[in-house]
């Protein structure tokens, strides 16, 4: 293994309380009925791309990124990186493993994410979702991060809690390993770093 990818949300941080409160004021902006716990809950990992059909029905991607990065500093007291996040990124990066975030969230919020949780130091890129690249379950962001890294897919890794993060690996023909910060696995035993 010579890189691993990780998806954010979910996995190196507890976001879904800041989502929740993120959607809830676009809804607001928009006129349109607040988005329900459930709702996000079965929606949770989608791409802009799918928000906009699922949530906010004619609205378009760019309202959205606009409306996302307004709102997003009010709820960002929210988050909560995952206890074990730094110190997984920093022993792979010791054992000089590539580390790239691989994510549906849109890059100004991601790097505003990773370093309001203080892990974007131990990031060596951010593939996020940007008007014109496919959202997972594409798998374009991961092979793009395995290109950046010039590391072939069979020698990534992807991490992810969604069945986005999955579809995108099987896609790419990376290994993946399914990860819930919710659910309170253990991220560096599933790691094999325990």
């Amino acid at each position: 293994m010579r890189a691993v990818l990780f998806d954010m949300d979910g996995v190196l941080v507890d976001s879904f309380d800041t989502w929740l409160g993120v959607l809830h004021a676009v809804a607001a902006e928009l006129g349109t009925e607040p988005v329900t716990d459930e709702q996000l809950r079965g929606a949770f990992g989608q791409g802009i791309e799918e928000d906009t059909r699922t949530f906010f029905p004619g609205s378009t991607p760019e309202q959205l990124r606009a409306l996302y990065d307004a709102s997003m500093p009010r709820y960002l007291d929210r988050m909560v990186a995952n206890p074990q996040a730094l110190d997984v990124l920093q022993g792979l990066g010791a054992r000089g493993i590539s580390r790239a975030i691989v994510t549906n969230t849109q890059t100004s919020l991601a790097e505003r994410i990773l370093l309001g949780c203080g892990l974007r130091e131990e990031v060596d890129l951010v593939s996020a979702a940007e008007p014109g690249v496919p959202e997972k379950p594409d798998p374009a962001m991961l092979l793009k991060a395995c290109e950046a890294f010039g590391v072939r897919p069979a020698d990534a890794l992807m991490v992810g809690d969604t069945d986005y993060d999955e579809q995108a690996a099987v896609a790419a023909g990376i290994p993946f390993l399914h990860y819930d910060l919710r659910a309170g696995e253990d991220l560096a035993a599933a790691l094999g770093q325990g």
